[in-house]
């Protein structure tokens, strides 16, 4: 059945952008994950990453079968805490940065981590990536205006917003790193072409 209402439609396209971000990184050939224009910015394999981080952060905000949204989640709600993928990739006591997403870190000290294979990355995007859908399934028309119950939250850092604005956000971070990563494979394969 095709969404039909607002909210509706805004989870389905949140649900489709990550489907072409997962398929844009299964088609890629693993040595193109640590690629960056000469060796500067973030690779491509760090932006994968930190769209799953920012995902599955989200994910987690949603704690009740009700819909109560919580901004910062819960210990354990996510993927990466709850599987302590970090330590498991030996990420050790590294920095990074806000709600250890890649947000505001040193990037240059991001890249030098020990990055995990093509494969657990995608299986960690994977399944951020269908916890997000099943959290924004919880969504409806009655709480989409619901204030975040946010009892942790940094006002500098994350001021107060509605459910609805949180499903917004995310649709639009990911979408704006899918239009990120295709420019930054466009500038890879001219690259190539000219050489």
């Amino acid at each position: 059945m095709m969404p039909t209402k607002p909210v509706e439609l805004l989870a389905d396209a949140l649900r489709r952008t990550n489907d072409v971000i997962l398929r844009t990184f299964e088609d890629l050939p693993a040595e193109v994950y640590r690629w960056r224009p000469d060796g500067k910015g973030s690779s491509l394999g760090f932006i994968f990453w930190h769209i799953a981080r920012w995902t599955d952060y989200f994910q987690a905000s949603f704690i009740d079968a009700d819909g109560s949204f919580e901004s910062p989640p819960p210990p354990g709600a996510q993927v990466w805490e709850r599987e302590r993928l970090g330590e498991l990739w030996g990420f050790g006591d590294a920095r990074l940065g806000l709600h250890d997403t890649g947000t505001h870190a040193d990037e240059q000290e991001l890249e030098q981590l020990p990055w995990p294979s093509k494969e657990a990355l995608i299986d960690y995007a994977r399944r951020s990536f269908d916890a997000a859908a099943a959290a924004a399934g919880q969504i409806s028309d009655d709480n989409f205006q619901q204030v975040q119950r946010s009892p942790r939250q940094s006002p500098e850092t994350e001021p107060e917003g509605t459910i609805g604005s949180s499903l917004m956000s995310i649709l639009a971070h990911n979408i704006h790193h899918l239009g990120e990563i295709h420019c930054l494979l466009g500038l890879r394969n001219t690259l190539q072409a000219a050489v």
